[in-house]
Parts: structure tokens; C-alpha cells; sequence
């Protein structure tokens, strides 16, 4: 289903629809997820729950939770969108330090970050993350991520842009959300 909501409030249920996105299990594999928790999370439906709203300082939040049919949690996460670093522990990656805020493409410094947005998301700004390995994390790779909407084959999408770089890959890939209604 297309999706009737804005890049101001991201608020629903969502699957990724893998037909119209790039291949997850190599951003998975640079973080050092196992190969067989990537083949599950390849070949498994994803469901995101979000809850996107301000708190009573005006803050945006995300609070995002998303499984894989049958169980495996693929991310239970509260995020800020004040810019400030902070170091969390991710169900699939270990240890993470992860930074979000709301920016304007024009402003990112990668060009696949910028891309493609609706006119809205262009003015509103996209959800920026900025998302690193840990100190105490193995796996040294950094990752940054855009979010908003898109138009994709004539319908208003949720959209993810991830860029993810180590010190021996780089891979950007889109991911492409089917909005399941409310939450």
C-alpha cells in the first residue's frame, strides 16, 4: 500500500518489500552478522513498527521495533533526533554509537543520501542517522542513512538510503517500505 504519511511524522506499520529494495545481507555482513541470522533476515518478512512524535520539549523521537515472522528481533530502538552521539547495544551488531537528527539533503555530504525525495521531504528535511560500530565492536564500519519519502513506480513510498563502509567495502543500497496502515 502507498504510504499517505509525510517525513514529519513516520508513525505506522511497515514490511520491507524486497522486490524494490537492494540486498540487506551485505550491509549485514559488514557489521558482522552471522551467516545464517543473515540468510533468516534475507529470506524472512520484516515487520517495523514505528512511533514517531515530539516530546514535551519539542524533540523528535522514533521509537522503532521491528521482527522477523517468527520471532527474531531484528531492532527494538529509541531514537533522538537531537545530533548527539549515543553509544547502544543492537540486538544483531553489538555495540553501536548512533547519532540522528533531521537535515536537509542538500546539506549531506554523500550523494546517494540525497536523492529522490518528494517535494515535502526536500522541505521538511530527511531523518538523518549516522550509526557506527562501537569501540568495543569487532567489526570496524560506519553507516550513514537517510529516511523519507518517495515516489517509487508511481507510489508514495517510505524509503531508507544506506550507505555502509568498512575498512575493505562500501555498499549503498535503498531499502523500500510497504506501508501497512497504523500502528
Amino acid at each position: 500500500m502507498a504510504a499517505t504519511l509525510t517525513s514529519l511524522d513516520v508513525s505506522g506499520k511497515f514490511t520491507l518489500n524486497k522486490k524494490l529494495s537492494g540486498d540487506i545481507s551485505k550491509v549485514l555482513a559488514v557489521q558482522g552478522v552471522g551467516f545464517i541470522t543473515r540468510k533468516a533476515v534475507s529470506a524472512g518478512k520484516i515487520t517495523t513498527i514505528m512511533k514517531h512524535y515530539k516530546d514535551a520539549a519539542g524533540v523528535e523521537q522514533l521509537e522503532i521495533d521491528s521482527a522477523i515472522v517468527g520471532g527474531i528481533t531484528v531492532a527494538k530502538e529509541h531514537r533522538v533526533l537531537d545530533g548527539q552521539a549515543r553509544p547502544t547495544e543492537d540486538p544483531l551488531v553489538g555495540p553501536i554509537v548512533n547519532t540522528m537528527r533531521r537535515a536537509q539533503p542538500a546539506d549531506l555530504a554523500i550523494p546517494f543520501l540525497k536523492d529522490g525525495w518528494t517535494a515535502d521531504t526536500l522541505q521538511n528535511g530527511v531523518i538523518h542517522f549516522e550509526i557506527a560500530s562501537g569501540p568495543a565492536n569487532k567489526n570496524k564500519w560506519t553507516m550513514n542513512q537517510t529516511c523519507g519519502m518517495q515516489e517509487i513506480n508511481g507510489e508514495r513510498r517510505y524509503v531508507a538510503h544506506l550507505k555502509i563502509t568498512s575498512p575493505s567495502e562500501d555498499h549503498e543500497i535503498m531499502l523500500v517500505y510497504d506501508y501497512l496502515g497504523s500502528a
